[in-house]
């Protein structure tokens, strides 16, 4: 049995890599136009980076409607590892800053610190982002 190598949660993040700015975009905008789906920016007139950027997450198309939200501008996302085993180096290059589901995660706040602070970018966090591993829905904690 291979041994499957662990994720550097360690290792910081970088901005997302130029050559992969033109085909996040041109994954993103045909599927915001064909959703017929409409962005309002209400008081973002001279934002700029660095922020955190907080949304909710009921969707995969919502990485997509974020980046044509934010356009010209790239982000750090906050991803879940688990469904890029064997592929950090595309999480890497596109600027995610990984984290490990249902763990409590003080790593993860030095590299919203460090995007934020030293790259100087948007930090997109997802706090909502929840699903069932079995396929229902989850109970809401009273």
């Amino acid at each position: 049995m291979q041994e499957i190598k662990r994720f550097d949660l360690d290792k910081k993040p970088v901005k997302e890599r130029f050559f992969l700015t033109p085909l996040a975009y041109l994954l993103s905008f045909p599927t915001v136009w064909r959703r017929k789906l409409k962005v309002n920016k209400v008081g973002m007139k001279g934002l700029k980076p660095p922020y955190s950027l907080l949304a909710t997450h009921h969707a995969f198309i919502d990485f997509k409607v974020t980046t044509a939200a934010i356009f010209p501008r790239r982000a750090n996302y906050i991803v879940a590892i688990d469904g890029f085993i064997k592929r950090e180096w595309l999480l890497r290059n596109v600027g995610a800053i990984c984290k490990r589901k249902f763990t409590n995660d003080t790593k993860l706040f030095k590299q919203i610190k460090y995007s934020l602070e030293t790259l100087k970018n948007i930090v997109a966090i997802y706090p909502e982002a929840r699903y069932s591993l079995i396929g229902t829905n989850a109970i809401p904690e009273t």
